[in-house]
């Protein structure tokens, strides 16, 4: 049975070619964002449990006020660099914005993600000879 043709490794820039998303260098980088990606399920078993609801009440607690426009009540807890970007749980990486603030900031993080997957598929065909 024929295989299929090997292609350029998704990490920006990247032009080794593979047969996988990620090439043997660039897929211990994106393992952690891959698993978090592809978990579907409960929020429990998406890693927000007992021990999330709890981090959750530290950072409200120390956050009472958002963050960025420090006019309304805290309601969400934000990563700052996001699980889908290899971010982690840690107090440092978590803060405390109202609603508006929250939906604005994961837009962007959305938007920014769109843009910089647009971006890596240039770069990748830009690197392809032309039949």
């Amino acid at each position: 049975m024929p295989t299929r043709p090997k292609h350029p490794c998704n990490h920006a820039g990247c032009p080794a070619l593979t047969e996988r998303r990620y090439c043997e260098a660039h897929a211990p980088t994106h393992a952690k964002a891959e698993a978090w990606r592809t978990t579907t399920g409960s929020s429990t078993s998406r890693g927000y449990g007992a021990a999330w609801r709890r981090l959750r009440k530290m950072v409200l607690a120390r956050d009472p006020v958002c963050v960025s426009c420090h006019r309304r009540p805290s309601e969400h807890v934000d990563h700052i660099r996001s699980k889908a970007s290899g971010g982690d749980d840690a107090l440092d990486n978590l803060r405390g914005l109202c609603e508006p603030c929250h939906n604005r900031k994961t837009a962007q993080d959305g938007h920014s993600r769109k843009a910089l997957k647009r971006l890596s598929n240039t770069i990748r065909r830009a690197g392809k000879p032309r039949p």
